[in-house]
């Protein structure tokens, strides 16, 4: 008995050590804070920021290679539907479902075609998904329900979640054979790029597999520690961050922004090694994920129906949430004010014959609420098509009718 002990005390001791040594940076790293922590309560935490680091990069590996490379030929529309609405606002418990779903479309389709080979091999693990919800049930009962009372009942806790995380651990070993790398800069066929493996980042100039035609130099892939095959593109779900967040340190500190919440108009990352929020509203960033996230999932369907008033009035609903959907967000139908006044010129327009109608008013007056609460009456009526357009945003080089038509598009 004391053998085995000792074996497994020796087996479990090499997988940290593979864990810490050849993992992907933000896990290693979260890892080691795990080991050097003091106390239970702490370890609890940083067990499930672990947990969720690794699962959070595992998924948007899983979404990147479905939506952006393999979406025209595994197409399903129930998956492209819960992409669609859990994505935006991802939970841990939808971050699951999500890597789950995606990977039995694989399983149901061509699993050989996965980047990451060993995860067709996932679901046939029947204790795999359930290990993934018990630290997830676990995680929402500290969070929303029971905090135990005393030391001790952290310390059983963190042996809980410690040993359903080691078992993950041995589920995904083989992430030891890939390396997350973003590329830093290129000449002639020689790549400069920074390696995120293990408990540091490390930059190397070599050559990348010639069939990667398309890399792009401040980029995030995934790469084969063997093999000549293609890189697997993770931008934007995944960007570059540096930060001068310790000023002990010189230089400033490298991390993965993995990413966490999103609307039409700002993106949210998590940098979870400097352990900061990163927003991003800058438009070439919005526009490709666009590009690379809302096309493929909806665009596709959108293209291949003939124009129609019910389509018409989605597609109104689009644009309205790509260009206002930060205000669209904060409006709330239970603190607005109605301005009878104001709605009443506003019908007068509508019944004329008149094209335009200009509404003016000081910055915070109203004039954004108002337009929403109008939009929102309007679309109970099957009669009209409502759009609303971020006038800052609309090109100047560009017609309100020339917009407007791309936006269709």
């Amino acid at each position: 008995m004391e053998s085995r002990d000792a074996n497994d005390k020796q087996d479990q001791e090499i997988l940290q050590q593979v864990v810490l040594n050849q993992f992907p940076f933000p896990v290693a790293v979260n890892y080691r804070r795990l080991l050097d922590a003091t106390s239970w309560e702490s370890r609890v935490l940083k067990g499930i920021n672990v947990f969720e680091t690794l699962l959070r990069s595992l998924c948007l590996v899983a979404v990147s290679q479905y939506v952006i490379q393999d979406h025209k030929q595994l197409a399903d529309e129930q998956l492209d539907q819960f992409l669609l609405k859990t994505m935006p606002r991802q939970s841990i418990g939808g971050l699951t479902e999500i890597l789950f779903r995606i990977l039995k479309i694989y399983d149901s389709q061509d699993k050989e075609i996965l980047f990451i080979k060993e995860l067709g091999s996932l679901l046939d693990k029947k204790d795999a998904k359930k290990v993934f919800i018990k630290i997830v049930e676990v995680r929402n009962d500290l969070f929303h329900r029971f905090i135990p009372a005393d030391d001790n009942g952290w310390r059983t806790k963190f042996e809980e979640i410690h040993t359903e995380l080691l078992f993950i651990f041995s589920l995904f070993e083989f992430l030891k054979n890939y390396n997350f790398i973003r590329v830093v800069h290129r000449t002639g066929k020689q790549y400069t790029f920074e390696k995120y493996k293990g408990q540091q980042v490390t930059t190397t100039t070599d050559q990348l597999p010639s069939k990667n035609d398309d890399i792009q130099e401040g980029w995030f892939y995934l790469q084969k520690c063997k093999g000549t095959g293609k890189l697997l593109h993770l931008y934007p779900y995944i960007i570059a961050y540096e930060h001068d967040a310790d000023v002990n340190t010189p230089g400033l500190q490298m991390d993965a922004g993995l990413l966490d919440t999103f609307t039409h108009t700002q993106i949210r990352y998590l940098a979870m090694v400097l352990q900061e929020i990163i927003s991003r509203e800058d438009q070439e960033l919005l526009a490709y994920f666009n590009t690379s996230f809302y096309r493929p999932l909806e665009g596709e369907q959108i293209r291949t129906h003939v124009l129609s008033w019910d389509l018409l009035r989605k597609l109104g609903k689009e644009i309205s949430q790509n260009h206002m959907g930060d205000a669209l967000e904060k409006y709330s139908p239970d603190l607005y004010l109605e301005r009878k006044k104001v709605q009443e010129v506003f019908n007068d327009f509508l019944k004329s014959e008149k094209t335009c109608l200009v509404l003016s008013g000081k910055s915070g007056v109203g004039k954004t609420n108002f337009l929403i609460a109008t939009a929102n009456l309007l679309e109970i009526e099957d009669n009209f098509c409502v759009t609303l357009y971020n006038g800052g945003r609309l090109p100047s080089d560009r017609s309100i009718i020339e917009s407007s038509s791309r936006g269709i598009e």
